[in-house]
């Protein structure tokens, strides 16, 4: 039978910490072993910092000073270091007692809930095949680079890149050979941007990717020729005995703001810019025109 306060505590799933003004731990309910793996005595007496992540540091120093500040912190997420290594997501509820300088919060343990909200962001937001962000993710992301060059009045470039004669590997070696070659060509073009950009598959043997912060045509043409390079020296398969597939493409550049100021306007430039350099024989590049952007204006 439990005979205290304590004991009903300790039956709890959430854990119940108490923290002094210096950040140490000066009371922890039975629910931190089971969150973090040490034991209560291990942990008594010392800072909490020294077991959050590193990347979570300044955002949980900046969330304790406003709780010292009366501020209330419901629902305030970060991350902490189990004792096997491992990283563990905690959702908190705290509050600041001005009479005994210390800080009282509840802690619940939501790491299975975000590795599921993960696998569900993957799956609307990412091509199982390539793992690129896909069609829905690429809005997005148009969305906020646009958002980004109308606030700083910057330039970016839009690559519409669609790989050539990706049919004939199919019907030579069959559909799996067809989607390794997409694969590595996603990971070449992966490799030829920054971490900043993005690139995306589009749909089929179709990829875009955004290039942020560009410094006029001859920036994007520079990329665009380096991507065309790269995809014939570094992509291809064996389709016969004496036969290499080279992958190559057609790619179709628009600038912003140039060439379209929304999504729709800037995809259909940099879509028709592709292909008219595929009815050129493919491989190579075109960069939309200031009449075909005002065509589609």
């Amino acid at each position: 039978m439990l005979s205290s306060l304590t004991d009903y505590i300790d039956h709890l799933l959430e854990a119940i910490c108490v923290v002094d003004e210096h950040g140490k731990f000066i009371y922890l309910s039975a629910g931190f072993p089971r969150i973090l793996g040490y034991e209560v005595e291990e942990l008594l007496g010392r800072s909490m910092i020294e077991f959050v992540h590193p990347e979570d540091h300044e955002l949980t120093q900046t969330a304790a000073q406003d709780i010292m500040e009366g501020k209330f912190k419901i629902e305030f997420e970060n991350r902490y270091i189990h004792k096997n290594g491992k990283i563990v997501h905690i959702l908190w509820s705290a509050q600041w007692n001005a009479t005994d300088k210390i800080r009282v919060a509840v802690a619940r343990d939501i790491t299975k809930h975000k590795v599921q909200l993960n696998f569900l962001e993957n799956l609307a937001f990412y091509d199982k095949l390539t793992r690129l962000p896909n069609r829905a993710l690429l809005s997005d992301r148009l969305h906020q680079a646009l958002a980004r060059a109308r606030r700083e009045k910057t330039q970016f470039a839009l690559l519409f890149i669609d790989l050539d004669r990706l049919k004939y590997v199919n019907d030579t070696l069959g559909h799996q050979a067809g989607d390794d070659l997409l694969f590595n060509a996603a990971n070449c073009l992966s490799s030829c941007v920054r971490e900043s950009d993005t690139v995306s598959r589009f749909g089929g043997d179709e990829f875009v990717i955004i290039f942020d912060g560009i410094k006029g045509d001859e920036c994007a043409t520079a990329i665009a020729t380096k991507i065309l390079q790269q995809l014939r020296t570094s992509v291809s398969v064996q389709t016969a005995p004496d036969e290499t597939f080279v992958i190559r493409a057609s790619i179709g550049v628009a600038i912003y703001p140039g060439h379209g100021n929304s999504e729709k306007s800037l995809l259909a430039a940099a879509d028709k810019a592709m292909y008219i350099a595929k009815q050129r024989g493919g491989n190579s590049l075109q960069m939309a025109s200031d009449d075909l952007a005002n065509s589609i204006l």
